[in-house]
């Protein structure tokens, strides 16, 4: 991201979010609902959702019986995980449980991340039901505030020797070299 900035380039305008179809209903109604603090895996994906951005399908429910029936709507295999925006990710050690293929494995994973969660120090009362991700490797996107660089975007694939950045927003260019150093790194993987 330094580089992209010492030769001047630096973030995209505010101008270039015209160029982009959005659901701003959707964008809204999901802003109005975000607490103070760190945004979550559920609600992000549905901001990226108003931009476009095709997601794995999910829902959160609060019961073992709503999570069933989440389950069948997006079709076994599912996966079940805490939700609420204090867990840790997936790297870090959130709970997840992965290839459920019944309504029992659903209620019996509905209790497990629950209980993983509260260990973690957390008190969740619900979980994001979701399909299971096409194969291929997972990628990572935070936003970070570093000091010299201002807002940055940084993504992270496993199996990259480096983590790709740029500042934020990014400028198509950018987003496309991030993309890029990505695929790069797949070397005979599925792609991401």
């Amino acid at each position: 991201a330094a580089h992209p900035i010492a030769v001047g380039l630096g973030p995209a305008p505010r101008s270039a979010s015209g160029d982009l179809t959005i659901d701003r209903e959707r964008l809204e109604r999901q802003l109005s609902r975000l607490a103070e603090g760190r945004v979550g895996d559920h609600e992000t994906k549905v901001l990226l959702t108003s931009y476009g951005v095709a997601i794995t399908r999910q829902a959160v429910a609060t019961t073992p019986s709503a999570a069933v029936k989440l389950a069948r709507r997006a079709g076994y295999p599912v996966e079940v995980k805490p939700w609420g925006d204090d867990l840790p990710t997936e790297a870090a050690g959130c709970p997840v449980e992965r290839a459920i293929t019944s309504d029992a494995l659903v209620r019996k994973a509905f209790t497990s991340v629950l209980t993983a969660a509260n260990k973690l120090g957390t008190e969740g009362a619900a979980v994001i039901v979701r399909e299971t991700p096409p194969p291929g490797r997972e990628v990572s996107v935070s936003f970070l505030e570093l000091p010299a660089l201002g807002w940055t975007v940084v993504l992270d694939a496993r199996g990259a020797t480096q983590i790709a950045a740029a500042p934020a927003p990014l400028r198509l260019e950018d987003a496309q070299a991030l993309a890029g150093q990505i695929v790069a790194s797949r070397a005979g993987d599925p792609e991401p």
